[in-house]
Formats: structure tokens, sequence, C-alpha cells
């Protein structure tokens, strides 16, 4: 056994049988690396103190446990199970009861269901009841194991069973015809409740999506990723609470194991706990129905919700009871009605989970079926380095329409009809989510804000860059916007300030936010984006001159085109080379203006080009030319330091900052020092060597642990800005 175990035991008003248990576990064979008590009990007899502080002191020898006692005020069961989760050492956390008598075998057992299936998140031991008579159970009215079989339902491996409520003879798996399989699964219950009456007391192992707090394990990183256990199950609301934790940890992924073998017998003392007390079926309390309200409202979705949450009051007053004493059916239902409003309102302020556990919804407004772009390459570089270095769960929330549907429209009313689409999403979608950090992936949709509600979760914002809006204000020299553009980048600027957090793609746009928007510098951050290596070109044949590349995803006035062709022209005027320029196929103005050079057939312009032809471009090329008069970030240099490409680019905008030594800079129209630079970098091999040097020492800088550890950095200043 190598995994680590910290058991961990919430307890309320039951000191004493709390040192009883304690006995019991301080005794297992195989023992925790630490017991964690979580004591909510306002006070405590003098001889339990005095117990607990001996326990606490005492210094255990070679492979004993450690017991620690955190004190806590105000009863909470999903408040001590989060404080014990954060507080645990071990890799391995166990939730048990203050009032049980554990298995020998328990601890064990639970560790060897994670060796045993790795893919398992959580552990559910088997809990035996006293009004059971600590009874084992053979007979279960929930799925059991036929094998691996996917649900239509979830999609996801389940293990199913044979068994149904009476029948109480298993064949073996070889037996088992996929016709049963077939009828066994058609009977899975809805989502919501589905393994709701699943019987603890059961001796077959199984995949589960229920479990029962008195006797369960967790993994610790993967329970902090789902944001442990949600606390607005306070009491007396606690009910349901761990079946909630399990659906949003099966929701994220994870896979829950019922182990039988990790077995407690659970005492239900009579005094302490935290759930609600007293007799459901004569109350109008809504405390008995809130948490089953709560639960409903969190995990369901659509019918499935309404339905659930129409039956139950109904549910709740046709019981054997009410038809002889009928008079309390109406006490009983207005206790219905009102848990229902109280359900409401606590899910209309939102879950109250632990903030490391928040997931991250990265929104796009890119077309689905868009295959390339660098918005797309954007949302998946965040998806990678979120998934491989932070412990985030990453979803995606897509607001435009696809391309293909667009298309099913004239030209001039695509783009209006995707605006359209996307704000209307936005307005549909957004208010919706919860438990979460928002991230839109393109700043220049921010207009979005003007006509949402305020969001219940915090919000992060990636700006690439300004460059419409410096166009507008004739900072740059390009095209100014039309009116309809004016007023949607003026709405943008106005909206940026409703993030929690804006993240600059550089300290260039960073600047420029903060200037242009009146956004103060604590309000954003710079996020630098990261390089992957492009793979391919290795084995190209050599080429047999050299040329110059250019990159540029389109043709915007920004990338320069134009200025390449006038330093390739001087360039040439000295030395025998060619010029491949790649990316977007040329307009009408830069095919005139390359006719008129006399340098067509010197020209080549390769378009449409696949990752793998890229990296081979850059491979061979002898230096990258890029004397753009703005970029935001600006990719090309990077990837051309990476693959041993030395680079020449301008000083303008972000370039400068990423580029850093390693690159020659000069202004964007500096025609004679860029053709300076470059003939040197075709003459000098030994200054050609030292520039690659540079470059690939340069590119280093820009990887995805660095950019997952910015975009950390983001989502902890936008949640800790939406909770001021």
């Amino acid at each position: 056994m190598t995994a680590a175990v910290s058991i961990v035991i919430p307890s309320y008003r039951r000191g004493r049988i709390l040192l009883d248990t304690l006995e019991h576990l301080l005794k297992l064979p195989v023992r925790p690396a630490e017991i964690l008590i979580v004591d909510q009990t306002e006070a405590h007899p003098p001889k339990v103190l005095e117990r607990f502080q001996t326990l606490e002191e005492n210094n255990p020898g070679p492979g004993a446990a450690k017991v620690r006692r955190i004190v806590l005020f105000g009863p909470s069961i999903p408040h001590a199970m989060n404080i014990g989760l954060q507080e645990a050492t071990g890799e391995i956390v166990l939730f048990l009861d203050d009032d049980i008598i554990p298995d020998e075998n328990l601890i064990r057992a639970h560790v060897e269901a994670y060796e045993k299936f790795p893919e398992a998140w959580a552990v559910a031991g088997q809990v035996l009841q006293p009004e059971d008579g600590f009874h084992v159970s053979e007979v279960r009215d929930q799925r059991s194991e036929l094998g691996s079989q996917k649900t239509e339902d979830s999609g996801r491996r389940t293990e199913t069973g044979n068994q149904e409520q009476g029948i109480t003879n298993q064949k073996p798996e070889s037996q088992i015809c996929s016709q049963e399989l077939r009828t066994a699964n058609k009977k899975l219950k809805s989502s919501l409740r589905r393994d709701l009456g699943f019987q603890f007391n059961s001796s077959v192992p199984a995949w589960v999506e229920n479990v029962m707090a008195g006797n369960l394990s967790v993994k610790k990183d993967f329970a902090l990723r789902v944001g442990g256990f949600d606390e607005n199950f306070i009491p007396p609301v606690s009910f349901r609470f761990e079946t909630e934790f399990a659906k949003r940890l099966v929701a994220a992924g994870g896979k829950i194991r019922f182990a039988p073998a990790a077995s407690i017998k659970h005492l239900r003392a009579g005094s302490g706990g935290t759930r609600s007390r007293g007799s459901h079926l004569t109350s109008a309390s809504p405390a008995h129905g809130v948490g089953d309200v709560y639960y409903a409202l969190c995990c369901g979705r659509g019918l499935e919700q309404i339905l659930y949450l129409v039956r139950r009051p109904f549910r709740e007053v046709f019981t054997k009871f009410h038809l002889t004493h009928p008079w309390f059916i109406p006490v009983k239902f207005m206790g219905e009605l009102r848990a229902v409003a109280a359900g409401c309102r606590l899910h209309r302020r939102g879950p109250r989970l632990l903030a490391g556990g928040l997931r991250v919804i990265l929104i796009s407004t890119v077309q689905a079926d868009r295959p390339n772009g660098s918005m797309v390459r954007y949302g998946a570089m965040i998806r990678n380095a979120l998934e491989l270095h932070t412990p985030y769960a990453v979803e995606e929330l897509n607001l435009s329409p696809s391309q293909a549907w667009l298309d099913r429209f004239p030209g001039p009313l695509q783009t209006p009809l995707r605006y359209l689409c996307i704000a209307w999403n936005a307005r549909r979608l957004l208010p919706k989510q919860r438990n979460a950090v928002l991230h839109l992936l393109d700043g220049s949709h921010a207009y979005l804000l003007g006509a949402l509600p305020p969001l219940r979760c915090p919000l992060t914002i990636t700006v690439h860059d300004l460059i419409p809006t410096l166009c507008m204000t004739g900072e740059l020299e390009g095209e100014r916007p039309g009116r309809g553009a004016q007023w949607i980048l003026k709405q943008m600027l106005k909206n940026l300030s409703r993030a929690d957090a804006v993240a600059a793609v550089s300290e260039n746009t960073r600047q420029d936010v903060c200037r242009i928007a009146g956004m103060a510098l604590e309000e954003t951050c710079t996020v630098h984006s990261a390089v992957d290596v492009l793979s391919g070109g290795e084995s190209g044949a050599p080429e047999k001159s050299p040329y110059i590349l250019h990159v540029a995803g389109n043709n915007n006035f920004y990338k320069n085109r134009p200025g390449v062709i006038q330093i390739f022209r001087k360039i040439r005027e000295r030395v025998p080379v060619r010029l491949k320029m790649a990316g977007a196929p040329p307009d009408a103005s830069l095919c005139e203006q390359i006719r008129s050079s006399g340098l067509e057939p010197e020209i080549e312009f390769c378009s449409n080009v696949s990752e793998e032809e890229l990296a081979g471009l850059y491979r061979q090329a002898a230096f990258l030319l890029f004397p753009s008069l703005y970029e935001g970030f600006g990719w090309p240099p990077l990837e051309a330091m990476a693959l041993g490409c030395p680079v020449l680019c301008s000083n303008a905008g972000s370039l400068a900052e990423i580029a850093g030594d390693a690159a020659w800079t000069a202004a964007p129209d500096d025609v004679a020092g860029f053709a300076g630079y470059g003939i040197r970098l075709l003459q000098e091999p030994d200054e050609r060597r030292r520039r690659v040097e540079a470059g690939l020492r340069q590119v280093q800088n820009f990887n995805l642990q660095q950019l997952a550890s910015g975009l950390t950095g983001a989502y902890t200043m936008a949640a800790e800005r939406f909770s001021e």
C-alpha cells in the first residue's frame, strides 16, 4: 500500500462516542497517515477534552496515525468536510462518521480499490445500519456489475447488474447474454434518480453515482478540482449534499467505485449530528425537503428537473401514514411548497464551493466548424495549458452559429446574422453559468456584456489587440471603421471594465487597454501566449537557392506586406535571393505592386499551407522578415525561433517585447535598415548562427506551463474581485 491516507471525521456534540470511534481506528492493522477531527461542538465535558488533548499531544511511533483536532463554530457537514479536505496531507482523504465501528480491512480496501481501478476519483464503502441488524444485502434495486457497458444516457463506461428487486440468485458474467444487458440498461433511472436508492449494505461491487459521506474516500486533487462539497447544504438542509457532490464529480469526468470490502458499522447515535430531526410526516417545516429541491435544481436539466420537483410534494403526502392521518396532508404539503421556495432561493444565490474547484468555461465566438485561424488556435492552446498544468476542470461554450448554417444565407447577411446569434446566445446562456470562471477568449466581443444581467460567476476577458480602436482614434493609419463598427468598438471599451479580470496577451496590449479603456493596472494582467514547436519539415529536400520568408494570416494593412516587397527589392539589389510569402493569398493591390517591381518571378506565394509545410518553410528559410506596423502578440517570430530560423522584425506594438534581444529589429518604415540587417544575415554565417541560438533561448519563455501560470493568476484575480 503506497498511497498516504488522511482520515477526516466531522463531529458535532458526540465527544464520547467519537473517542470510541478513534479507539477503533487507532487499532486498525493498516493505519492512516493522520486522523483529522473537525469538531463543531460548542463545549465538551472536561474529561472528553482531556482525552482529546492527550491524543493530540501523544507523539506516535513509526506507522502510527497522528491525531489532530480542528475546532469550528457552527454545525455544517459540508463545511467541516471541506476544511478537512483542505487540511489533509494525504493524497487520499477518507471521510468517516463519528459513530462507527470500522472493519479491520477498511483502509486497505479503500486503497486497493484505487490501485485496481485507477480511473476512480472516489470510492464509496459499505455501510451497515443497526435497523437492518448490520445485515449484508444481496438484493439491490440498482445497477450491479454485468461487465463493461456504455449506457445510452451517460456515454460513460458503467457496470450493470442483473439483479432486479426480488431476484436473489446471480448468474456468472459468462452466462449473461446481451439481451439481459439491454433489459438492464432500459431500466436505468433518470440521471437525477439514478442510484438514489442504492443499498450501501450490498456485497456486490459497482460503479455508482451516489455516495454516503460516512464512508467515502476521494482523491484529494480531484475533489478540490470540482470544488469540494457545496456549503449551501447547511443544517438542516444537509439532505442530499453527498449525492450532489457525487453527481458533480461524475459530470466532471470522474468515476465512483463502490467497494463493499471497505466496510463500517454505522451506530446511528441518538444524540448530536447536524442533519434535520423530527418527523417529516407531520411537519410544515421546509427543512425536510429543501435539500432535495436544491439538489434537483443543481443537478437536473430541463423536463427531468421540472418533473422531479412537481412530483416530490405529491410523493411525500401519498404515504400509508397520510392515508390514515389525512389531516396532516395540508400541513405536509405546505412544508413542501416552502421547501421549493427555499431551494429556489439557494439555487439563485449559486453554489458555495471551494474557490480552487471552480470550473473554467472557455467562451468562444468562432464558428464551431471553422478548421483553423488564430482564435481557433488560441482556444486550443488555452485548453491544453489548463488541462496539462492546472487542476481546473475545463469546459467550452461556443456562442457562434456554425459556418454551414450561415452559408444558407446571402453573403452580406452572414456577418450581421453571426453577431446577432452570438448576442442572443450570450444573453441566453451566460447568466445561467455558476460555479465557474468564465473566460471570454476574444475581447473584441466584450460589447456583449452591455446587454447582460449581472453574471453569477467571475469573468475573465482576453484582449489580443486594439487595432480597430487605434484606427478609429487615428493612432494607426488603417481604414477608419464605419459607424456601426465604431458603436461596437465603443461598447467594447465601455464594457471591458465589467470583467473581473482583463488578461492582455502582451504588456504593450495591457498598456493600450489601460490607456484607451480607462482601466486601472490592478484590474488587468499580462498573460503571454505560448508557442508550440510546429512539427514536420525535418526531411524535406534542401532548397537550391536561399529565400526570405514572410508569414501573414491576412492582408490587413498592419501586416505591412507592401513594406515586405520594398525591403525584398532593396536586398535583391545586393544579394540574389528569393521571397516566399506564406499565409493569405495576395489581394489586388499587392499583386499590382509585385508586377510593377519587376520581381514577380522571384516571389512565391504559399497559401493554405499545413502545419507541416509551414514548419518546413521556417526550417529552410534564410530568415523571417516580419516588418508589421502593429502586433498584439505576434506568433510567427517565435515560431521561427523555435525552428532555428533567424528573425528580422519591426519594433512596433508588442514585437520588441516578444522578440527581445534574439531578433534584429527596426522601425516598420525603415526599409534601408531592414535591408542592411537582412544582407548581413545572408552574408555572415557566424552572425546568423548567433541569432539562431539567441532565438532558441528566447522561445523558452513562452511555453504552456508559463501560460497556465498566468491564467491561474488571472482567474484568481477574477475570483477575488468577484467576491468583493
